[in-house]
């Protein structure tokens, strides 16, 4: 062969391994840098976790667990559309004396997800949702309208495994499950149907319950509802004041509701120094009621004795005055008055 021809192409044979190399470099790059700088390992929470720790309506990211672990001053939430820091839900708690921790996202309910979030199930029975480490005072968990698309078997079912869920992680706190709020009219018949079912599944979970059905018509003029369910935000201290006092009632702290219950019952009391009263009266007045209906009759005879002075001038002395005229006829004193009369007779 000739050199020339052997150098060629061993300088091609170099030049083709040298190509695979860089090839063989470039390809392996990538990967050793996605190794090193996976998205998992470099991931940094949003931010809005440090703030408030509710899911935004973003991607479908499991939210960084806080840094601050919750209290005895806290209470999670964990809710819909309704659940907002400044919606009646945050600002009720508030006004009962608590910090809200919302885990919440609008749209999702038990078992209703959007593109963007989980639902309650996912979230907490799948864990999608860090929760927060600690042990809060309780635990608000609102049901949610969004679920109404869903059978209520499936509905209640979801409720308890998220409630058994919460009861594993948060033992010592008291868990509060609010029904869905509704209007009174007849509109509104489904949403108090679902509401039913979570009172329910609360008596059977052995947990606190705040009934809100008719809470919008109650509570609430037209003008203040922006569509049928979402309040204005002027709207929403009128219902966070009732549900503040729900929420103290739930976790036994003195509330108006139950001092007000034995007020009356006192007052109750003093009626029975009142009915005493009465039960003596009633029964004295039947008794002198009887008594001179007996007593008027003994009188009655006492005007009967005046016909008696009219019945001698009556004829009917003059009856027995026959017989006397009779034994007349043997004594003279006798006949006397009866020619008195006939002389009387002839005049």
């Amino acid at each position: 062969m000739d050199p020339k021809h052997s150098k060629i192409i061993a300088g091609s044979a170099i030049g083709v391994a040298a190509l695979f190399a860089a090839i063989a470099t470039l390809t392996q790059q990538p990967q050793t840098a996605q190794l090193t700088d996976s998205p998992v390992s470099a991931y940094t929470p949003p931010s809005y976790a440090p703030v408030n720790n509710a899911i935004p309506p973003g991607a479908k990211e499991t939210p960084a667990p806080s840094t601050a672990a919750l209290t005895s001053k806290d209470i999670l939430v964990i809710g819909d559309s309704q659940v907002t820091e400044t919606s009646w839900v945050g600002l009720g708690i508030k006004e009962a004396g608590f910090t809200p921790r919302m885990y919440r996202c609008g749209g999702v309910g038990f078992v209703t997800s959007t593109a963007d979030c989980y639902s309650y199930y996912e979230g907490i029975v799948k864990g999608h949702w860090a929760l927060p480490t600690g042990s809060p005072k309780a635990i608000y968990i609102n049901a949610s309208g969004n679920d109404l698309s869903h059978d209520h078997d499936e509905v209640m079912e979801a409720q308890g495994d998220v409630i058994k869920a919460l009861k594993k992680r948060y033992p010592k706190a008291t868990i509060i499950l609010a029904g869905v709020v509704s209007k009174e009219d007849s509109s509104h018949d489904k949403r108090r149907s679902y509401s039913a079912d979570a009172s329910t599944i609360a008596i059977n979970e052995g947990i606190k319950f705040i009934n809100v059905d008719g809470w919008l018509t109650k509570y609430l003029n037209a003008e203040d509802l922006k569509d049928t369910v979402h309040l204005t935000d002027a709207a929403q201290p009128k219902l966070a004041t009732h549900l503040a006092e729900q929420i103290r009632i739930a976790l036994g702290l003195a509330t108006p509701t139950p001092s007000a219950t034995p007020e009356p019952e006192e007052s109750a009391e003093p009626e029975e120094s009142e009915s005493p009263t009465p039960e003596p009266s009633e029964s004295p007045s039947e008794e002198p009621s009887e008594s001179p209906t007996p007593e008027e009759t003994t009188p009655s005879p006492t005007p009967i004795p005046s016909p008696t002075t009219s019945s001698p001038a009556a004829p009917k002395p003059q009856q027995p005055v026959a017989p006397l005229t009779k034994q007349s006829s043997s004594t003279s004193p006798a006949p006397l008055p009866p020619t008195s009369s006939s002389t009387q007779g002839k005049k």
